[in-house]
C-alpha cells in the first residue's frame, strides 16, 4: 500500500512537468532547503518492511550530499536512491526488521544545488510495528579545541567497554595530538540503534530510544569526514556510564559528553570567606553640605552636591566614614580645637569599624595553585572575593589563599593564610566550581610592618615582583 502511495505522490509532486526555477541573475539564493513531505510520514507505525522511503524537498538538491548524508538507524544494507526532480525515493537492499523503531536522519551537510545546507538535521521516526519506542536523551557535546557542530552521536544497547587499549607501537602521544580514549562503545556504527548530530552549540537529541534497557551514548570524532570510523585518525568519546530509561521517566536531559584532547586546560573558581570582613560594609561616597567641615577639609565644596576633599593620610574619609546625623553644621567663629574635637565625635565609623579594620579588609587576597604543598606556585590570581584560575593543565593540584596586608605580593609571616586545600584533580576542559576558601581572623594587635597606612610603596609597585603567567586578576 505504501509503495503504491509513493508512486502517486511522486507523480503528484514531480509529475512529468518541468520544474519552475528562478531566472538567472538577481540576488544570490541563501535560503536553506526544507523537507516538504515524507513517506512514511514522521511517527508512522505499521510501515512495511520492504516499503521504500520518499522525500520531497523544497528545491533542487545536490544529489551527492543527500546520498552521502542520509542515514537510517538501526543501519540496514545499502540504500538505493532514485531521483525525480526535487524528490528522491530510497529503497533498502534488504528488508527492515519487523516490530522495530527506525529513524531516518538527514544530516546537516545535505545541500541544495546552490550549496545552501539544511538549517538543522531532520529526523523522521517510524516503526514497522504497532508502536514507537518513546525514550529520549538530550545533551551537549563539549568539544574544547575540536568543533562542536556537526558531530555524530550514537546510541547502543549495552554498557560501554574500556579502558581503551594502549597504542600499538607502545609510544606515548605528543601533546595535543591524541585525544582522550578512555572507553569504547559496545559495537561499531552498524550496531548503533540510533544516530543524531550536534547543532551549532554542540546540542543533540537522540529520540525514540528503547526503555528499560541499558544504553551507551558516544560521540564520534570523524577526523576524515568520511562518515565512518577509522581507528588511525578517529576516536569515540563515551558517556562514562550506561543509561537506563524507565517507563516512568523516558526522557533524560542535560547529558554532557566531553570530546577533548588529554592536555586541554581546565579551571578552578570559588569564593573567599573572611568572617572578619564579612560583617563590614563599605558606604558609598559621602556628600557634605557646603558649610560642613569647610575649614577642616579645605578646599571647600562649591555647592551642596559636591564631595568633600580627601585628606592626605589615614585613609579616605569620604569612603570610610559617614555622618552620625543627616547634617553637621559648624559656625566659622567656633572652629577652634575643642569645636573640631566635638565635630569629629559626631562622625560614626561604619558598624564600629576602625580605620585600621577598613584598611585591613581593603587589602588584596592572593589565591595560589601548587602541584604539591612543598612546591612553588604555578598559577595565582589576585582578588577581593571571588576568583577563577584558568588555563590549568590536567593533573593534581593544591590551593592556598592569603591576604596580602603589606602589599608585598608574597606571603609574609603573620599574614592571614588559609589551610591547604586539595588535592583537586583537574580534567581537560572541566571546571571545579564553587569552592569556598576560608581565611582565619588575625588576632590583634597587628604588627606595624603588615599594615602600612601612611605613604609606602604603591600597590602596583609592590606587586610587580609577583610571578608572571597569571591567568587573570581580580578587582
Amino acid at each position: 500500500m505504501v509503495g503504491f502511495l509513493s508512486g502517486i505522490i511522486l507523480q503528484w509532486i514531480g509529475g512529468g512537468c518541468a520544474q519552475i526555477e528562478p531566472p538567472s541573475g538577481g540576488p544570490e539564493d541563501k535560503t536553506p532547503p526544507t523537507v516538504l513531505l515524507t513517506v512514511p510520514e514522521s511517527l508512522a507505525v505499521g510501515v512495511g518492511v520492504e516499503d521504500p522511503f520518499v522525500i520531497s524537498f523544497s528545491e533542487s538538491m545536490n544529489k551527492g550530499t543527500v546520498e552521502d548524508w542520509l542515514f537510517l538507524s538501526p543501519e540496514v544494507d545499502r540504500l538505493q536512491f532514485t531521483w525525480n526532480a526535487w524528490d528522491v525515493t530510497i529503497q533498502p537492499k534488504a528488508p527492515l526488521q519487523p516490530n522495530t523503531t527506525y529513524v531516518l536522519l538527514l544530516g546537516s551537510e545535505i545541500r541544495d544545488r546552490r550549496r545552501n545546507p539544511l538549517a538543522s538535521p531532520v529526523a523522521i521516526p517510524f516503526s514497522t510495528g504497532d508502536h514507537l519506542d518513546m525514550g529520549r536523551i538530550e545533551g551537549q557535546v563539549i568539544a574544547g579545541l575540536l568543533p562542536a557542530q556537526g558531530q555524530f552521536v550514537f546510541a547502543w544497547t549495552g554498557a560501554p567497554l574500556g579502558p581503551a587499549p594502549a597504542q600499538a607501537d607502545g609510544q606515548a602521544s605528543e601533546p595535543v595530538t591524541e585525544p582522550v580514549r578512555q572507553l569504547f562503545p559496545p559495537g561499531g556504527i552498524s550496531d548503533a540503534i540510533r544516530r543524531g548530530q550536534t547543532d551549532a552549540r554542540g546540542g543533540f537529541v537522540l529520540p525514540h530510544l528503547p526503555v528499560n534497557t541499558p544504553l551507551t551514548i558516544a560521540v564520534l570524532y570523524d577526523a576524515g569526514g568520511n562518515r565512518s570510523f577509522d581507528e588511525k585518525s578517529d576516536f569515540w568519546a563515551c558517556f562514562p556510564d550506561s543509561l537506563f530509561l524507565p517507563d516512568t521517566l523516558a526522557t533524560r536531559m542535560g547529558l554532557e559528553i566531553y570530546l577533548v584532547y588529554p592536555n586541554e586546560p581546565g579551571s578552578i573558581n570559588g569564593t573567599i570567606v573572611d568572617s572578619f570582613c564579612t560583617r563590614r560594609s563599605r558606604p558609598g561616597p559621602i556628600r557634605l553640605r557646603a558649610d560642613s567641615l569647610r575649614a577642616l577639609l579645605a578646599p571647600p565644596p562649591d555647592s551642596t552636591s559636591e564631595e568633600a576633599a580627601d585628606p592626605d593620610d589615614r585613609g579616605a574619609w569620604k569612603e570610610w566614614m559617614q555622618w552620625s546625623e543627616d547634617t553637621l553644621e559648624v559656625l566659622p567663629g567656633r572652629l577652634y580645637p575643642p569645636a573640631i574635637d566635638s565635630m569629629l565625635a559626631g562622625l560614626a565609623l561604619d558598624l564600629e569599624t576602625s580605620l585600621e579594620d577598613s584598611a585591613y579588609c581593603a587589602r588584596p587576597i592572593w589565591v595560589e595553585l601548587f602541584p604539591s604543598p612543598d612546591s612553588s606556585a604555578i598559577s595565582s590570581v589576585r582578588t577581593s572575593d571571588t576568583f577563577e584560575l584558568k588555563g590549568i593543565a590536567p593533573g593534581s593540584y593544591w590551593l592556598r589563599a592569603y591576604r596580602d596586608l603589606n602589599l608585598s605580593g608574597d606571603l609574609t609571616e603573620g599574614e592571614p593564610e588559609s589551610a591547604w586545600m586539595g588535592p583537586y584533580e583537574i580534567q581537560p576542559v572541566r571546571s571545579i566550581d564553587s569552592l569556598q576558601v576560608s581565611l582565619p581572623v588575625l588576632p590583634k594587635p597587628w604588627p606595624e610592618n603588615l599594615l602600612p597606612l601612611r605613604g609606602g610603596t604603591s600597590d602596583s609597585t609592590r606587586a610587580a615582583g609577583k610571578a608572571s603567567g597569571e591567568p587573570g586578576e581580580g578587582p
